[in-house]
């Protein structure tokens, strides 16, 4: 009885023993991969529809993202080719989103350009390769306090007198809202602080290192008012506690930020080397994306609700003050330029960038435009 199964195994041993020879022989190459990074607000949206609509997708460009895991994994498809394998992660905004694409936790993230620019003036090695929204932000003021407009604000500061200063809070030194409200305060010629303990200052800015801290200390009192964007804006106002005193295309000088880059799509320049084809695909999948928010607002309201966890009444009032794009137009390109030039003023952007000026780079320092320009002719098609 013993030799029987001690002949069965040596059997069994024998006949898989081999059969690693043709499996291996019959495998299939392995798939690219890429990690995209996004923050979880709606200025990113074209990533969330993009994912959230795989048919409609396929039906109209054959290009598509098959899932895999809800929010996390996809395959890359072209009609029923597995293209690349896509994983996509939710991050803190600003400085960190883009920390992590210099550390090499991304390869291509959606985020804002102000911190983009000051990390390419130190030296980062990646590009931005398509915008992906303009507007969206403003200010929201405590309810109790009744500023319905910017003259309501500016009563407020003759009123509370430096005593007692108007708190406005931001959530980074380096976010695209900090930055332009400054400019509007020195344009409109309002003195400003940067801690409550600067003295005579009746307007004091307060960084309050996250957008997750805004809401809170706005209702609780212990901010006046907020710097933000979407959705947090719509936000405030359903909560009852904020009104919103105005978008920055309305705030003094009106129009200036009117169409103000804030959000672009940016790709480390290894992934560029190394995955340029898979860059393509997805930026045209983006762009499509970005239509189809244009032709279904309704749908994608609903689906970046979804995706966010918020109510939906919140992104019908949020979205359509987003203007969602993915070319490079001429009212992108002024306004990177005013952004540069308002950065600089502010003593940003005086190493790498103040260079790139100097020698007639700067448009190769910032931008990678080829890949965007095959997905455009494939939109075009």
């Amino acid at each position: 009885m013993a030799g029987f199964f001690i002949k069965k195994l040596l059997q069994s041993f024998l006949m898989t023993a081999f059969l690693p020879v043709w499996i291996i022989g019959c495998s299939a190459p392995s798939l690219p991969e890429l990690r995209i990074g996004y923050a979880m607000h709606d200025h990113h949206a074209a990533l969330f529809v993009a994912a959230s609509n795989s048919q409609i997708l396929r039906e109209s460009g054959q290009l598509y993202l098959a899932e895999i895991k809800p929010k996390s994994s996809y395959y890359l498809m072209w009609q029923d080719e597995r293209r690349a394998l896509i994983h996509i992660s939710p991050s803190a905004g600003a400085d960190i989103l883009v920390r992590k694409l210099q550390e090499n936790h991304f390869d291509l993230i959606f985020g804002g350009v102000a911190a983009m620019l000051d990390a390419m003036d130190h030296g980062a090695q990646f590009r931005i390769v398509a915008p992906a929204m303009t507007d969206g932000a403003g200010l929201v003021m405590r309810s109790s306090l009744q500023v319905q407009e910017w003259s309501s604000l500016v009563r407020l500061l003759k009123q509370r007198g430096a005593s007692e200063p108007v708190r406005i809070g931001y959530k980074g030194s380096k976010s695209v809202h900090n930055l332009i409200f400054q400019d509007i305060l020195r344009n409109a010629n309002i003195p400003f602080g940067k801690t409550v303990r600067d003295a005579g200052k009746r307007l004091v800015l307060v960084n309050m290192f996250s957008s997750e801290n805004l809401l809170p200390a706005l209702e609780a009192g212990q901010l006046d008012g907020i710097v933000v964007n979407q959705p947090l804006l719509a936000k405030a106002v359903l909560s009852g506690h904020g009104k919103l005193t105005g978008l920055f295309a309305d705030l003094p000088p009106k129009g200036k930020w009117s169409g103000h880059p804030c959000c672009a799509i940016a790709a480390s320049e290894q992934s560029i080397r190394n995955g340029g084809e898979i860059i393509t695909d997805l930026l045209t999948l983006f762009a499509r994306a970005v239509i189809l928010i244009g032709q279904r607002p309704q749908l994608v309201q609903q689906q970046v609700s979804q995706w966010l966890g918020e109510n939906v009444d919140v992104e019908r009032i949020s979205m359509p003050t987003i203007h969602y794009q993915y070319e490079f137009s001429e009212k992108w390109e002024r306004g990177m330029a005013g952004w540069i030039q308002v950065m600089q003023e502010q003593g940003y952007l005086q190493n790498a960038i103040h260079a790139a000026q100097e020698q007639n780079r700067l448009d190769a320092l910032i931008y990678e435009r080829t890949l965007l320009g095959k997905a455009l002719v494939r939109i075009q098609k």
